[in-house]
């Protein structure tokens, strides 16, 4: 599955480029993958099939939701919602 990129790009020259593109890591790829084949997936099932620990994952969660790209709706009980089903435009 390929997916669109945004954001920023880290590093590089000083004073560097906004409002470019950052491509999502391996890790945000799969996390958006596994959401999309079960959106009530817990950060616990998501850390264990990626085999990282869940502080990790939340970490990665919050960088996808900060961009865009997920909502949480329902709170622990709820499910995730991708870019293109919370209502706003989907990132290209």
């Amino acid at each position: 599955m390929t997916f669109p990129v945004l954001g920023g790009q880290k590093g590089g020259q000083k004073g560097g480029q906004k409002g470019g593109q950052t491509i999502l890591s391996d890790k945000q790829q799969r996390i958006i993958s596994l959401i999309a084949s079960n959106p009530r997936i817990t950060k616990k099932e998501l850390s264990e099939k990626i085999e990282i620990n869940q502080s990790a994952i939340s970490k990665h969660i919050d960088v996808l939701k900060k961009n865009g790209w997920l909502k949480r709706t329902g709170g622990a009980r709820g499910y995730w919602l991708l870019s293109g089903q919370t209502g706003g435009q989907t990132k290209k």
